[in-house]
């Protein structure tokens, strides 16, 4: 059971797991942005990575927002297909940007 008000680990994780991929994917967050801006910034930047705002919402909630976490299993299942959507997509570039850079060497 979770302090009331602490911020879940999974989340937290999740999220900077978004900013580690993201860098590797060259597409890093400005240190200025916040978390919803920086999903806005990478959904602009991928194909199709679903929609970030439920993971950047809780991140940013969570963190920033003074509430008391509240275990929702529904958000949980929102908040774990939308990190493993966006997980993928950053893969997937990461890769790219390492094969092309490769080929030029």
């Amino acid at each position: 059971m979770r302090a009331p008000g602490r911020m879940p680990a999974e989340t937290a994780r999740a999220w900077g797991k978004v900013q580690k991929l993201s860098s590797w994917a060259g597409l890093g967050a400005a240190p200025h942005r916040t978390p919803l801006e920086t999903a806005t910034d990478l959904r602009t930047a991928l194909a199709h990575p679903g929609d970030l705002r439920p993971l950047a919402d809780a991140f940013a909630r969570e963190r920033y927002g003074g509430r008391p976490y509240e275990e929702d299993p529904e958000e949980q299942r929102t908040l774990i297909r939308a990190y493993g959507r966006l997980r993928n997509q950053l893969l997937k570039r990461t890769f790219r940007r390492i094969v092309t850079f490769g080929r030029r060497s």
